[in-house]
């Protein structure tokens, strides 16, 4: 910092003093003037930057919103998605356990049915293989955690396991199946019945998971 001048003599005359010492206070009020823009600008800067941070930490919170909401939107919409393609499963092997189901009956209601010969136990061995994966699409299903398709899944897999139970016990089980005796007609009319509600059974899973992927996905 510069040195403010040394005092005058003390013969100096009276003039040259005031002189001197108005300087002084001119150099004085100089040095205060940059202090004081220094120290303004110091301050002025770290407010400055607090402002600029605060805005970045706002802008930051609001893109990690963003990018929160987007991921949730696309992982609901996922598994809607997995919910379609698990119920096209269920429903088009419930078919396939359905036909299979009617090819036993046709099997059992033939004039020539013979219940010595080993046709309808490999028809039942397969139609039991059938309705394990029938089982397994509903696992998976269920698993999406959609109420309403779950509950219809469940009705599918709850007539399925009772028409093969019909097709593959009692009277109609075995290698030596003996249509003319009663119960074996019996049997097969129970089988019948319980085939009616087949439909019902699809048409409320159609239902269900229709109505639940109108859920909105957000």
């Amino acid at each position: 910092m510069t040195q403010p001048p040394p005092p005058p003599p003390a013969d100096t005359p009276v003039e040259v003093r005031a002189a001197n010492i108005g300087a002084r206070a001119v150099i004085a009020a100089a040095v205060i003037a940059i202090v004081a823009a220094v120290v303004g600008a110091l301050v002025g800067g770290q407010a400055s930057a607090a402002a600029t941070n605060r805005q970045t930490d706002q802008q930051t919170q609001a893109t990690n919103a963003t990018l929160q909401a987007e991921a949730d939107r696309d992982a609901k919409t996922f598994i809607r998605q997995q919910l379609q393609a698990a119920a096209a499963k269920l429903i088009d092997d419930s078919k396939s356990a359905n036909r299979q189901e009617a090819d036993l009956v046709n099997l059992f209601s033939s004039p020539t049915f013979d219940g010595t010969r080993w046709d309808h136990v490999k028809k039942q061995d397969a139609l039991i293989v059938q309705l394990d994966v029938v089982s397994a699409d509903t696992a998976k299903l269920q698993l999406l955690g959609y109420r309403l398709s779950n509950n219809a899944a469940a009705g599918v897999l709850r007539y399925h396991e009772g028409v093969v139970n019909d097709l593959t016990s009692g009277a109609l089980k075995g290698n030596c199946v003996m249509p003319d005796e009663p119960e074996f007609g019996d049997a097969l009319d129970q089988t019948v019945n319980d085939r009616d509600a087949y439909d019902a059974a699809q048409s409320a899973l159609i239902s269900a998971v229709q109505s639940d992927l109108r859920l909105p996905a957000a």
